[in-house]
């Protein structure tokens, strides 16, 4: 079975699979027919339709599809600039260092 991967997919896309998802539950069809059908994984389908039947409709819904921008950096911003600019300007010999950028 090919791993399935939404990670690129927008909120609006993932949304419309879940809702698809939940509908066809509703109608009596399998959770592994659903989640083959709707490109999820079993444990997806059976979340989105437990939500459905919690909150309805509004807890299908993706809220959230990635990380929020900026999160997880490591350097500010004027320190990723000033690393830009000496890549851009220097070679890696210059930068002493031992690869290739």
């Amino acid at each position: 079975m090919e791993k399935i991967d939404s990670r690129g997919l927008p909120c609006v896309v993932l949304t419309e699979r879940r809702c698809l998802a939940v509908r066809l539950r509703e109608a009596g069809i399998t959770v592994r027919q659903v989640a083959a059908q709707c490109e999820r994984l079993t444990h997806t389908v059976v979340e989105a339709h437990t939500a459905f039947c919690q909150g309805g409709w509004n807890a299908v819904k993706v809220t959230r599809c990635s990380r929020p921008v900026g999160s997880g950096r490591q350097l500010i911003t004027e320190q990723e600039k000033k690393i830009q600019q000496l890549i851009q300007a220097r070679t890696s010999d210059q930068l002493k260092l031992s690869y290739t950028l």
